[in-house]
């Protein structure tokens, strides 16, 4: 799950998988970290340590100066989700801005 750096993501997962797994994309475009992490609750719920959730995210955050928003939101929902594997991806350089960006320095 993730904003739109996460975008096609979850195809190139299966891709690699093959049909041994199921794997499940949800991508928010244009979104900050608390949206991502609430849009899947009610199916991470019923997920095991026999699954995996990789959110990709944060960079919308970071262009609105709210990084501390961004990492309470991060804490909070890996806090809240112990009956699964979690996998927590950096923030994505936006590759809309230029690399010496505030944002890019930031992320």
């Amino acid at each position: 799950m993730g904003d739109s750096h996460a975008r096609d993501c979850a195809e190139k997962i299966s891709n690699y998988l093959g049909n041994i797994y199921e794997v499940t994309g949800y991508v928010h475009p244009s979104s900050g970290f608390k949206v991502i992490t609430n849009s899947a609750k009610k199916e991470i719920t019923n997920m095991t340590k026999r699954d995996v959730v990789i959110v990709c995210g944060g960079a919308n955050n970071i262009n609105k100066n709210e990084s501390i928003k961004a990492l309470k939101s991060v804490i909070q929902f890996v806090q809240n989700r112990s009956n699964t594997n979690m996998i927590i991806m950096n923030a994505p350089h936006r590759y809309d801005l230029e690399e010496t960006s505030c944002v890019n320095k930031e992320i």
